[in-house]
């Protein structure tokens, strides 16, 4: 009977937090530009995207790697392992890199 009212007990809670899509009030929350440093772990030229594993952003995100849109200048100059400062720009619909700076990795 104990695992019965744990199961009742968890549909009655509704979905644990952090276990759903953000809300349109919640999405605004986190709009507008953050500073982002990190590295190129792939370029992806059929998405004009790259995908870096960047260092925590501060108030957003801890460290992770995730693929972010590009402008045609900063996707024909990245490479493999290239470090790089960019301003993450989030608008609400989408998250994409601006005023991106290379600087050419020490080590692979």
């Amino acid at each position: 009977m104990k695992p019965l009212r744990y199961v009742l007990g968890l549909l009655l809670l509704g979905p644990l937090p952090g276990c759903h899509e953000p809300a349109a009030h919640e999405t605004a929350a986190i709009s507008g530009r953050y500073p982002l440093t990190g590295r190129v772990v792939a370029v992806v030229p059929e998405r004009n995207a790259l995908l870096i594993a960047h260092e925590p952003i501060t108030g957003l995100m801890g460290a992770m790697t995730m693929e972010f849109s590009v402008d045609a200048t900063a996707l024909q100059a990245a490479t493999k392992n290239a470090r790089l400062t960019a301003q993450l720009v989030h608008d609400g619909d989408s998250w994409r890199l601006e005023n991106v700076q290379f600087n050419p990795s020490v080590s692979p």
